[in-house]
């Protein structure tokens, strides 16, 4: 049995509605889970936006990239994915990074993971990006923590804001490992397929951590007894529905 208080939704029920929208983390958080991640890009006009991509074609079948556009054009977007999930979602807007904290005040004991990408980072500063995150957030009623490929945003995070950070892995290495040690972040996250197999046991440390995109009930388990602390997931309320019937 996987606790809910172990899953993390990933971009919401990214596998099933529009990723990083507010229906997807809507029903996530309906269906009992405690943590959730999503995704920051920046507008043309400097506007944390809930988008995973630089480039709106994968979200919105429109061209171009999410930097490059100022929020209003960006508020005229539909993020439905047509090619994953055709059309019926068409009209779901790209949020606001204040619209989601907005809908997510509304979960009290909640924890969101806050992940800012590397081609905002690189277009309009770390310290620029990381301050304009911060001033949103300032509106949480709820614990969220910085996650980020880029180092450097995360220790400027701590530095100034004394924020607990996440860092996400490119590999799992021995140098990462050296890194993660020195650095000491309160959660590393890492890509399942980023493990080498057979795996014994996740490296040991101050951190906890956090393994996806996990769909498979019996992998969330496996990883679990490995030293998994969270499991994240595009489908954690299908892997709440499926033990719920198992049970």
């Amino acid at each position: 049995m996987i606790d809910p208080a172990r899953l993390v939704a990933h971009r919401g029920v990214m596998h099933d509605l529009p990723e990083n929208t507010l229906p997807a983390f809507r029903a996530a958080l309906d269906a009992g889970v405690h943590f959730l991640e999503l995704d920051v890009q920046f507008s043309a006009d400097g506007v944390p936006m809930v988008i995973h991509d630089d480039q709106l074609e994968r979200i919105t079948g429109v061209s171009g990239s999410v930097l490059d556009r100022s929020t209003d054009e960006l508020a005229a977007l539909s993020a439905h994915l047509p090619a994953q999930l055709g059309e019926r979602h068409r009209g779901t807007p790209i949020p606001r990074l204040a619209d989601a904290t907005a809908l997510l005040n509304r979960y009290p004991g909640i924890t969101v993971f806050v992940e800012i990408k590397r081609q905002s980072l690189m277009r309009f500063g770390v310290e620029e990006c990381v301050d304009a995150i911060e001033q949103v957030m300032r509106a949480a009623d709820f614990d969220w923590v910085l996650i980020s490929f880029i180092q450097d945003a995360l220790e400027y995070a701590r530095r100034h804001y004394h924020r607990p950070i996440g860092w996400v892995l490119r590999e799992y290495n021995l140098t990462a490992r050296r890194i993660a040690e020195i650095m000491r972040p309160e959660f590393l996250f890492c890509d399942v397929r980023s493990l080498h197999q057979p795996l014994d046991r996740l490296w040991p440390g101050s951190w906890q951590w956090v393994i996806y995109d996990i769909e498979d009930p019996r992998q969330a388990a496996e990883l679990l007894a490995q030293g998994a602390d969270l499991i994240e997931s595009g489908a954690a309320h299908h892997l709440l529905e499926t033990q719920t019937r198992s049970a």
